[in-house]
C-alpha cells in the first residue's frame, strides 16, 4: 500500500523540514539574484530618490536600499508616465535593515541560505508622500501592498512603466 504525501511527511518530519528549508533557501537565492542582478531594468541601472520620489536619479541596480547618498538614505523609485509623456515616481521600495544585510551576506558568500529562514525577500512599499507609511507584504496587508504597486493614470489606464536607458 502507498503512502500519501501527507503520511510521509507525518513519518519524517526532520527530513521534511530539511527540504523545506533547503527549497526556501533556493527560493530565497533566486529572489536575491533577481533583485539585485538588474534583471528588471535591463543595463543594470534602477532609479533611485533621497526626496520620497519628489526627484530621482540613476544609479547601480545592485545597490539595495535603503542606502547613503548625498548624506540621505535613497530608496528605489519605481517610474512611470501617462499619456502626457511626463515621468513621475509611482512607488517606493526598500527593504527592512535586517532583510538588507541578509541580502549583502548572501551576495558576499558570507552567510548560507539556512541562515536566512526568516528572510520574507520582498521588499516594503510606498507611495510617495509624508503620509504614506512603508508597507510589508503579509497576509494582512495583500491587498493595500497590490494598490500600492499599482500604478494608474488620471484617466484610469495603467501606468506605463519607464526604465533608466
Amino acid at each position: 500500500m502507498s503512502m500519501t504525501l501527507r503520511e510521509k511527511i507525518n513519518r519524517n518530519p526532520k527530513q521534511s523540514a530539511i527540504i523545506a528549508a533547503s527549497l526556501i533557501g533556493v527560493a530565497l537565492l533566486f529572489i536575491i539574484w533577481y533583485n539585485c542582478s538588474g534583471g528588471r531594468t535591463g543595463p543594470g541601472k534602477s532609479y533611485y530618490t533621497i526626496d520620497d520620489g519628489a526627484n530621482f536619479f540613476e544609479d547601480d541596480s545592485k545597490l539595495i536600499p535603503p542606502f547613503k547618498k548625498d548624506g540621505r538614505d535613497a530608496v528605489r523609485a519605481h517610474v512611470f508616465k501617462c499619456s502626457d509623456g511626463k515621468p513621475f515616481v509611482g512607488y517606493l521600495e526598500m527593504y527592512s535593515l535586517q532583510d538588507k544585510k541578509m541580502m549583502e551576506d548572501a551576495m558576499a558568500g558570507k552567510a548560507p541560505p539556512a541562515a536566512y529562514a526568516g528572510f520574507s525577500g520582498q521588499a516594503m512599499v510606498k507611495k510617495p508622500g509624508a503620509q504614506n507609511q512603508w508597507i510589508a507584504l503579509n497576509p494582512m496587508t495583500t491587498a493595500y501592498y497590490a494598490a500600492t504597486v499599482q500604478v494608474v493614470c488620471p484617466d484610469g489606464k495603467p501606468a506605463e512603466r519607464v526604465y533608466p536607458n
